[in-house]
């Protein structure tokens, strides 16, 4: 950053050669016949403001040598240790620079930096291969040795939380949900303790307690743990009813790489069943296991993935290994593929399936914003399930501000959507497919929520085995809106 001084006899210059970037000053006969070579005339009434001071820019780079050498009368103006920069020659002789200090950058004044350069000593020779601090700090004598410690894991309490809840139905309930790790995160425990007693006499055999322990230290991970979850329930499918589950649980995954990894678990427990209304109650001792295939390597945008492909495929089996009453496998299927168009739209696919077949299969259930859109959420149940979406995402609103005299409201990261999804769920034989198309928008609020909101048109496909023919299709004559909240799938 050279400048010029107004005579031509000085050049200054912001240079670290110190240690840190300070303002510096250059004297000796090339500069000077340099100068006179480009001596600016009188312009106007011949004032000093009125003379055209020629730049460094003005010469070549063979017009002074790069280094400075035994014969440049060099000196230093400045001693910041937070830096000087760029400095600029009054026509008066002082010299402005900018400087780091105080955490922000300020405007400095160097008065009658001649007479400063005059006063200050002359630098010794240097090069640009020969830097010096400006100071150093002493070096104590010592000897040195590494040792190595064993790591201790103490816990802390990350997180802890309870609530209440009063339904007509069922009743009070209440409790609480504590997580404790160790510093690095490689051992967590989670607690969780509620109690949905409606009388004083249901108090203690209505507590629920669970108790997890996860490992992370090994490449393999791990998780075990028991549990008691007593209390009345509702669901489509089995109505009213009162359960029981006591028993515990072990869980692995092992990562192929960080894209792909293979889970599988264990779940033993005993239950006791009672729907209300049927007079019918079964005990059994139950034990389930799965094992899954992962696979996701999706980069996200601002609302959901954009590019890449998530895949889980688990297969499953439920036994009841003292009478058999409950005996049921499980397959479940599940494809997305994110096809990225350019920088910011893309097209997203996901292809669906769950099944359950057997003794008192559990049945699934889908329906609202996060899978079959225009649909009352989890209206549709059954023990086998397909969904197929397919969405077009876009930019819809980089940002919008409002203002007001007293502040404004800025919003930010609204996409929007296209969209076309198919799907049913049955327990013996598909009778029709459901589906909506549509459009949709979605809007980030502070990067953790995702508010959704849909609008468009059910429609129908009457015979499920001729779904091909398009003028089979029963279009609603209602629109149908719909606001929720979540990632897009």
């Amino acid at each position: 950053e050279p400048e010029w001084s107004p005579d031509g006899n000085y050049l200054a210059f912001s240079s670290d050669r110190d240690g840190a970037y300070n303002i510096w000053a250059v004297k000796n006969s090339d500069l000077k016949l340099l100068a006179d070579d480009y001596s600016p005339e009188p312009a106007g009434n011949g004032t000093p403001e009125d003379r055209a001071v020629p730049s460094a820019a003005s010469f070549t780079v063979l017009d002074y040598p790069a280094a400075v050498d035994e014969s440049d009368d060099l000196r230093q103006l400045t001693y910041f240790t937070t830096g000087a920069f760029d400095p600029h020659w009054a026509p008066n002789g002082d010299i402005f620079f900018t400087a780091f200090e105080n955490f922000s950058y300020q405007i400095k004044r160097i008065n009658n930096a001649i007479e400063v350069f005059e006063d200050s000593p002359r630098a010794s020779s240097d090069s640009l291969n020969n830097t010096h601090m400006a100071w150093k700090a002493k070096i104590l004598p010592g000897q040195t040795r590494s040792k190595g410690f064993r790591y201790k894991p103490k816990f802390d309490l990350d997180i802890a939380q309870s609530q209440i809840t009063q339904d007509p139905i069922f009743g009070t309930s209440g409790g609480a949900q504590l997580a404790m790790t160790d510093m690095l995160g490689n051992t967590q425990y989670f607690f969780l303790l509620y109690n949905t007693a409606r009388t004083r006499d249901e108090l203690l055999e209505s507590f629920n307690v669970a108790v997890t322990r996860l490992d992370l230290k090994h490449r393999t991970n791990f998780a075990f743990g028991l549990y008691h979850l007593a209390g009345r329930y509702y669901n489509r499918y089995d109505l009213f009813f009162w359960e029981r589950r006591i028993g515990g649980f072990a869980a692995l995954s092992y990562p192929f790489s960080m894209f792909k990894r293979i889970e599988t678990s264990l779940n033993v427990r005993y239950s006791d069943k009672d729907w209300y209304g049927l007079d019918r109650r079964r005990k059994a001792y139950l034990v389930s296991n799965f094992v899954s295939y992962v696979k996701d390597n999706t980069i996200w945008g601002p609302t959901g993935p954009v590019d890449g492909q998530r895949l889980n495929i688990t297969l499953g089996n439920t036994i009841d290994i003292q009478h058999s009453n409950v005996n049921f496998h499980t397959i479940m299927f599940d494809y997305r593929h994110y096809f990225r168009l350019s920088r910011r739209v893309s097209y997203a696919m996901r292809v669906m399936t769950m099944y359950n077949q057997g003794k008192e299969a559990t049945p699934f259930f889908m329906g609202g914003s996060w899978d079959l859109r225009g649909y009352k959420l989890w209206s549709i149940w059954g023990t086998k399930l397909f969904l197929v979406n397919n969405e077009l995402r876009f930019p819809f609103i980089d940002r919008f501000m409002v203002r007001f005299p007293i502040g404004g409201i800025g919003l930010a990261s609204i996409r929007g959507a296209t969209f076309i999804d198919v799907g049913n769920g049955w327990n013996v034989t598909l009778d029709d497919i459901l589906g909506s198309m549509g459009m949709g928008v979605r809007w980030r609020i502070g990067g953790v929520l995702v508010l959704r909101f849909d609008f468009g048109k059910k429609f129908t496909i009457p015979d499920a085995s001729r779904f091909y023919e398009i003028g089979k299709i029963d279009l609603a004559d209602d629109w149908f809106t719909q606001f929720f909240f979540g990632w897009d799938f």
